[in-house]
């Protein structure tokens, strides 16, 4: 599975899905994990809307612990790309999540907020609430990456290009640290 997601290429739907069903047929992983796999695949290829009842399927039959806060991250963020930003704060906030996916559970969290309308000063009361610091954000959340990219330049363009880099770090407004993606 981790070669497929390393040569994951989303110009060809088509070939990847056939690819997952493939691996998918072979392995022998639970339901929960086939179907986590799935939401994931449709949330690489831009099909939020599909990924959503897969990662919803996935986690009613049963994740292990680390796929569980995976699943629950990336259905929050595909639920706050469908426009569903009350669905996601409800993912993001009824679970707890382990230590190593708070730091992406508070920028969703910022996210989804930003998105309903909170902005910074919102944004950052929220999510720096008894954090000390940013860590890191898993490397295979690019949604997340690109959201904070997306907001960056919406945040310029707002602020006659003063730019305000987010709610966990750097400043009184910093959205995500600025650590280097590990391989």
């Amino acid at each position: 599975m981790a070669e497929f997601w390393r040569d994951a290429d989303d110009t060809d739907p088509v070939r990847m899905r056939i690819q997952i069903d493939q691996l998918l047929s072979s392995a022998q992983c639970s339901d929960a994990r086939g179907l986590f796999e799935r939401a994931s695949l449709e949330d690489f290829l831009g099909e939020e809307s599909a990924a959503v009842p897969l990662y919803e399927a996935s986690l009613s039959h049963g994740l292990d612990v680390d796929r569980e806060n995976q699943a629950r991250i990336q259905l929050a963020s595909s639920l706050r790309n469908v426009g569903r930003q009350d669905d996601a704060l409800r993912v993001l906030e009824e679970f707890e999540f382990s230590t190593d996916y708070l730091s992406a559970r508070d920028a969703f969290v910022a996210l989804a907020l930003w998105d309903k309308g909170g902005r910074c000063a919102g944004i950052a009361e929220r999510t720096a609430r008894g954090r000390s610091g940013a860590g890191e954000i898993p490397s295979s959340n690019r949604g997340l990456r690109g959201g904070v990219v997306q907001r960056q330049t919406t945040v310029r363009s707002e602020r006659n290009n003063r730019v305000v880099d987010g709610v966990l770090g750097r400043s009184s407004c910093t959205l995500v640290s600025t650590t280097e993606e590990k391989p």
